[in-house]
């Protein structure tokens, strides 16, 4: 049907829903004035067209993408311990939603197991430290963006430098909530929030708030898989003479040199009575222990935690907390051992 067509159609006063305007009803005993009610010869006519596609008034209202996701089926979706209800968070999501948003989810219900079957879905005790980051995980899933994203508070201090409380530990647990199930543009977001409030910019934190973003991140997250190929590409650090006085007793950095790369004597050659050594250049895969350099992977949200810990080592160490954080977490031990350091005796050690 054509645009004039529904127009015309629609003479006995229904409105047209793709015609144009509404056509004013009769008066009694009268009839319409035409150029109200067809494009024929007349300047006051609303403009038709005869190209395009042509709808019909019986066709349904176009619905947009987000309003169709909540004309899915919901499922009941429990976390916490399922044995107690009073440590429960209890949620009704839409199946195409949580389908779409994580890649866990899209597979237990293509899985379709007794979860899928009986409309319940129990994220168990593993997720009690998590409920904070879910709430944040159903925002993301609704409406495509992360609460704590950017909310960076300006660099105000308790006291001399300590800063002021952020959302970098809801980002810690969005990360690893964003691991579990698979989002990956949430987990990039929450990675880029917790880079932006541990960055070199922003100062020291409490004592107890970043050992629980290192239990976090470091409990909840692993290395990627695989081994790093052997090198002897070292940079060593020039020795620093200690100077007292500066910025919180931390010494200056000097600029890293790359050394020479060693020599291996070759096998010695006679010639009459005096033995000749030559000299031939080390293979790639040793240092000047004659021993290789193997490294490691690690993942992105391990490398700005360990980072800022060592920028602020000099004060973190002061803290029983931290000490015990990195004497219980061996693999925070080795990130941090591997950063930039270079701090001063703390003094704080008795020898007896």
């Amino acid at each position: 049907m054509s645009t004039t067509q529904a127009v015309e159609s629609n003479s006995n006063g229904a409105a047209s829903l793709f015609g144009g305007p509404t056509p004013t009803p009769p008066p009694a005993g009268g009839t319409v004035d035409q150029a109200t009610t067809t494009s024929k010869g007349t300047k006051d006519a609303p403009p038709t067209s005869t190209s395009g596609p042509t709808k019909d008034a019986s066709d349904p209202p176009i619905r947009g993408t987000f309003a169709l996701s909540f004309a899915s089926e919901t499922i009941k979706l429990i976390l916490g311990d399922k044995t107690d209800t009073s440590k429960q968070q209890v949620y009704y999501l839409h199946i195409n939603k949580l389908r779409s948003t994580s890649e866990y989810f899209a597979r237990l219900f293509d899985f379709k197991g007794s979860e899928v079957t009986q409309k319940e879905i129990c994220l168990d005790e593993d997720f009690d430290h998590l409920k904070l980051a879910f709430d944040a995980f159903v925002e993301y899933m609704y409406t495509g963006t992360y609460a704590g994203c950017g909310v960076v508070p300006p660099p105000q201090y308790f006291g001399a430098d300590i800063a002021k409380p952020d959302t970098a530990e809801l980002d810690a647990s969005v990360i690893v909530l964003a691991e579990r199930l698979v989002v990956h543009d949430l987990k990039e977001k929450a990675l880029s929030s917790l880079g932006l409030k541990l960055s070199e910019q922003r100062p020291v934190r409490d004592v107890n708030n970043i050992c629980d973003i290192i239990t976090m991140v470091y409990g909840g997250t692993h290395r990627p898989y695989g081994d790093v190929p052997p090198t002897s590409a070292f940079t060593f650090a020039a020795p620093v003479k200690p100077v007292f006085g500066g910025p919180q007793g931390i010494a200056p950095r000097v600029p890293a040199t790359r050394p020479t790369p060693p020599s291996t004597p070759a096998p010695p050659t006679q010639s009459g009575d005096r033995v000749i050594v030559k000299s031939q250049p080390a293979p790639a895969s040793q240092n000047s222990w004659g021993r290789p350099a193997v490294g490691y992977k690690n993942n992105k949200a391990r490398k700005v935690v360990a980072r800022h810990a060592a920028q602020h080592l000099s004060r973190y160490r002061l803290f029983p907390e931290f000490r015990e954080c990195v004497a219980e977490i061996g693999e925070f031990a080795m990130d941090l051992i591997m950063e930039p350091i270079n701090v001063l005796d703390s003094g704080l050690v008795v020898v007896s």
